[in-house]
């Protein structure tokens, strides 16, 4: 292991498990590497910080998303042959403000928490060939927008509503809602009146 602050783990189809560090790396251990031990993990030093990461299908390509710290802040490497991925197969995306968090939800779009650019959405098109992309960003005097650009985690649950924990509460896109051009977030701010907090 490259290094012991770990900000990211996740294993993907091919059963590679990879962990994201906080200063040292990717690192990236084959199925057919793992004997218990763990000490087998092949390092990726171009991304020094990484923060999330997930799968998803692009162009019919096994492909692994990885969110990082600054600019830019998402890179894409094609896992579809896993004895075969290289650092230097990983695609920066440009995208700006680091990307902390990543779902590819249960219809295969994806969703972009990012740590001062608020949400970006990729809606794969009808023919499978890329992406119709959105970002939403918080307007705190616009009613039903993101309530902060923060966003640090992202969920879809059983219902197939997502939540987004953010730097200004928790907030909501309904399902029904979700690939509209223009979604309403329902937020959830902590009660200060019934919940105090001890700063002890």
């Amino acid at each position: 292991m490259s290094y012991d602050k770990i900000r990211a783990m996740y294993e993907d189809s091919n059963g590679t498990v990879w962990v994201g560090t906080e200063g040292g790396g990717l690192n990236m251990q084959l199925k057919k590497d793992d004997d218990g031990n763990y000490n087998k993990f092949q390092h990726f030093s171009l991304i020094p910080r990484t923060f999330a990461i997930t799968e998803t299908n692009i162009d019919n390509k096994k492909t692994l998303l990885i969110g990082a710290e600054g600019t830019p802040g998402l890179y894409l490497l094609d896992i579809s042959n896993p004895n075969n991925v290289k650092e230097s197969d990983l695609v920066s995306q440009g995208l700006m403000g680091g990307v902390f968090s990543l779902l590819n939800d249960s219809k295969q779009n994806i969703w972009i928490g990012t740590y001062t650019s608020g949400i970006h959405r990729w809606i794969k098109k009808e023919d499978g060939k890329g992406f119709t992309k959105s970002i939403f960003k918080s307007y705190p005097k616009q009613p039903n927008a993101l309530p902060s650009n923060i966003i640090r985690d992202i969920l879809e649950d059983s219902e197939g509503n997502i939540w987004f924990a953010t730097g200004g509460g928790l907030s909501k896109v309904h399902a029904i809602e979700r690939y509209k051009k223009q979604p309403k977030f329902v937020t959830y701010k902590n009660d200060k009146k019934k919940y105090k907090i001890n700063k002890s």
